[in-house]
């Protein structure tokens, strides 16, 4: 199914009109100062509790020694071929569940580029092993026939590492490369550094809850991926006219930007209606209304290469209500949550419900001492 391209509807969708809003701001409801505060402590833990088997610590320390051996094992053993790290993990949104994501470049077909690597890694196990220190190595390479060719390999229980392969031939960007670019310029960007470092907070909240507020297998199902969650946060961050509040600050100014932004998504924003632009060059991002009648993309932007755009889009279609199914409910969820403070056993874990945070812990090793 082909994506529809919207041109845009100026003024309404003007990024420089503080007064032209196409969608209605999230709620303006009070909800009490306590509960705020309670989520503003429990953030610490997000994406922090380690694994039974590998403790985060130890996890890092295998991300970077795989990553580094991966790219002497290309630069070595594949000549003009270079390989590249994005997703999370580059961009600072990592959890415990994330994967190491690269793209091995280099002017040759996608697929005979991952079956060469993927014989390296295979020749090279023994020596892998005993760099990483563990104890085996899973090679899946189902994935190699797939549209879109992906190898894919464990290394633990929860860290694994997806490689994709990208012909530098091609006029299109790599998709992931794309985004960490664009993700850097904004970080870059002195005018933006303030909601950028909320950013990413929030989304290793999100996708940490997400985690285990959703099945993987249901993720799947409706094309939901890391890339969604980073845009939506983003686009609500920089497109200051539908914050319900003029500013955010105080001690529990992130907790009530979580709260205003998962009740927008949970109440407001309609992907019928409404779509995320980004500007191609630029760090600006904002929301528009669609034209009647159309329906396409999530996000018109840049963000996504326009050779490749049909596999890289959200699609809200009646035939898998992804949005209203699934999406809607979890921001539903982590809305109540905040104003309730009823948690899942879940995401009590999640959260750290009931430990102390680390001023407490600090304090009381101080308190221990006198």
């Amino acid at each position: 199914m082909a994506s529809a391209r919207l041109s845009l509807q100026p003024p309404l969708a003007s990024a420089t009109d503080p007064e032209a809003s196409p969608l209605p701001s999230a709620t303006i409801d009070e909800v009490d100062e306590e509960a705020l505060s309670t989520i503003t402590k429990q953030l610490d833990f997000v994406g922090r509790t380690p694994s039974p088997s590998d403790s985060c610590a130890r996890q890092t320390q295998i991300y970077k020694r795989a990553l580094l051996w991966l790219t002497m094992l290309v630069q070595e053993s594949l000549p003009g071929f270079e390989l590249l790290e994005y997703g999370a993990r580059k961009k600072g949104t990592d959890t415990e569940w994330s994967d190491i994501d690269v793209v091995v470049l280099g002017s040759s077909e996608e697929r005979e580029t991952l079956q060469r690597f993927r014989n390296l890694v295979f020749n090279s196990e023994a020596e892998l092993l005993q760099q990483l220190g563990i104890r085996q190595v899973i090679i899946n390479d189902e994935t190699l026939t797939a549209r879109v060719p992906t190898l894919k390999f464990s290394l633990t229980t929860n860290l694994h590492v997806d490689v994709t392969a990208h012909d530098s031939r091609r006029r299109d960007c790599h998709h992931g490369l794309g985004m960490v670019n664009v993700i850097t310029t904004m970080r870059e960007t002195q005018c933006i550094c303030t909601p950028m470092r909320r950013w990413g907070p929030l989304v290793r909240f999100l996708k940490a809850a997400l985690h285990v507020c959703v099945l993987p297998a249901l993720a799947a199902s409706i094309d939901l991926r890391s890339f969604h969650i980073e845009v939506l946060v983003l686009c609500f961050l920089l497109d200051s006219r539908v914050w319900p509040r003029k500013a955010y600050s105080g001690e529990n100014a992130r907790a009530q930007l979580l709260l205003d932004l998962v009740e927008f998504y949970a109440t407001r924003f309609r992907p019928r209606e409404h779509y995320i632009h980004h500007e191609r060059g630029t760090t600006k991002m904002y929301f528009v209304q669609r034209q009647e009648g159309r329906m396409g993309d999530l996000v018109m932007s840049s963000l996504l290469p326009a050779s490749d755009a049909e596999g890289d889009a959200f699609y809200d279609s009646p035939r898998d209500g992804g949005w209203e199914q699934v999406i809607k409910p979890f921001f539903q969820t982590i809305s109540d949550g905040i104003r309730n403070q009823s948690w899942s056993p879940e995401l009590e874990e999640l959260l750290g419900v009931g430990r102390p945070t680390r001023s407490e812990r600090f304090r009381n090793r101080l308190g221990g001492k006198g």
